[in-house]
């Protein structure tokens, strides 16, 4: 919060009192004057921005002293105390530049403690007000040392520059730019007047559009130019009054914002496709069968979906902005918040995944952080249910245990006739036998030992 130094000029020493533990509370330096002129002695060895003046004190008064003040410091920010007496006094003051007044014993603290910070605020207003005041009159000054350079800085510059006749709202001068813009030759465009090319302006008199102007100074604002077409421009215009020895007069700056209302509308445009585009991935996360949880780098909860709301049999209301480590114990039973912390100092970086049964379904818990450009920005919890899964798996493993004892089994039984066929084949093979039939004999000798063989492996590792 920034500080501001307060004089507080007041020939009453409570009321100094009061104000002085207020502006304490603001943190604010503070200096006392009793009487005008020690304010004056003040002014000379310090600087401050914020006034606080009671009306009626010893010499010299509080108006007096406010524009001796103003006249140092146009930015100055000065509240003057006074009575219901001196109401119009202080009213005057305000016509001056005074900021505001303050009638004593109508006031609270908490009331003046909010003045105080508006008159900061007010501050701060004025002084962008007065230095761009200043800048504004300086180059006008220059412009008016130096004919010559005024019409090459007018005539170089890309914006749309106007001289006004202050009195009567008529041209007295423009740029090339302003010519080529509006589409009018110098001798047509300095015959018209500022309200001939200002769509707004275009049915006031000019008296009340100079004192609109005079409500505007140094104040970019946004209107609309017309060129000989009748085609209307977006600008900004900017205004600055200068009372010169041939006269009083405006200089007029119109920059023209063709290209940046252009982009307005495309910036428009692209965040109406991204809000809608937002509003499709929502529907589309609070449709998905599983459910879906998103929290901040505070593990503050910021967006659950239908799925997990109705699993959690509570509100949406509920659950955002809870802590994503409380709900999920409180619905899964699972702790993460380690793991979270692990993803706030960095230690760890790959999502987690693990298993928790809630009620009679099992379900898969994982958690996903997200990182950009290596910051961490929260997580996605992701939960699913996998009853079915597990269920299917558990048959498939019955399913197979079952083959497994079935050939076991028939291995058993086919061992002995396996080892007696191996055995006749040995005594035929002594017989005589022709050619094919021996062939045939050893290939079906060498058949029962591949299998007999086979079958003991087998047999091993189904019991293993």
């Amino acid at each position: 919060m920034m500080t501001y130094s307060v004089l507080i000029a007041d020939d009453d020493a409570f009321v100094r009192k009061i104000l002085t533990r207020i502006c304490q509370n603001l943190e604010w330096p503070i200096d006392e004057a009793a009487s005008g002129q020690e304010a004056i002695e003040k002014l000379q060895n310090n600087s401050y921005q914020i006034y606080i003046i009671d009306v009626k004190m010893p010499g010299p008064s509080g108006v007096e002293l406010a524009e001796d003040i103003l006249q140092q410091d146009p930015a100055a920010a000065i509240l003057i105390m006074t009575g219901y007496a001196e109401i119009e006094q202080a009213i005057g003051a305000i016509k001056k530049g005074v900021f505001d007044y303050i009638q004593k014993d109508s006031v609270e603290n908490k009331e003046l403690e909010r003045i105080l910070l508006r008159a900061a605020e007010f501050h701060e207003n004025r002084v962008t007000q007065v230095r761009t005041q200043e800048e504004r009159m300086q180059s006008l000054k220059d412009i008016e040392r130096s004919n010559q350079e005024f019409q090459a800085i007018l005539e170089l510059s890309s914006d749309l520059i106007f001289i006004v006749n202050a009195k009567t709202g008529e041209f007295t001068d423009c740029n090339k730019a302003a010519c080529e813009r509006l589409g009018y030759s110098r001798t047509e465009l300095i015959s018209l007047s500022l309200n001939n090319v200002i769509s707004d302006f275009q049915d006031i008199k000019w008296p009340q559009i100079f004192q609109i102007i005079q409500n505007q100074p140094g104040k970019s604002v946004e209107k609309q130019v017309t060129d000989k077409s009748k085609q209307a421009i977006p600008v900004d215009l900017t205004y600055a009054y200068a009372c010169l020895e041939t006269g009083e007069y405006l200089a007029v700056i119109a920059r023209d914002i063709t290209e940046r209302k252009q982009a307005e509308r495309e910036i428009y445009q692209r965040q109406k496709t991204v809000e809608s585009q937002a509003v499709i991935l929502q529907t589309i996360i609070d449709s998905m069968d599983e459910g879906i949880l998103l929290a901040d780098a505070n593990g503050m909860i910021t967006e659950a979906n239908s799925w997990f709301i109705h699993l959690a049999k509570t509100t949406k209301e509920f659950v955002l902005q809870q802590p994503i480590g409380k709900i999920i114990l409180l619905i899964t039973g699972c702790e993460i918040t380690d793991i979270l912390n692990d993803y706030k100092s960095g230690k760890k970086t790959e999502k987690e995944c693990t298993y928790t049964d809630i009620l009679e379904n099992r379900f898969m818990l994982t958690v996903q952080p997200i990182f950009k450009q290596e910051a961490y920005h929260g997580v996605i919890v992701n939960l699913v249910d996998i009853t079915d899964l597990t269920s299917d798996q558990k048959r498939a493993e019955e399913k197979i245990q079952y083959n497994r004892d079935f050939l076991a089994n028939t291995a058993k039984d086919l061992q002995t006739p396996l080892e007696g066929i191996v055995a006749i084949s040995s005594q035929l093979s002594e017989t005589s036998l022709d050619e094919s039939q021996q062939l045939l004999l050893e290939m079906i000798k060498e058949f029962s030992n591949s299998l007999s063989h086979l079958l003991d492996v087998y047999n091993i590792k189904s019991k293993h």
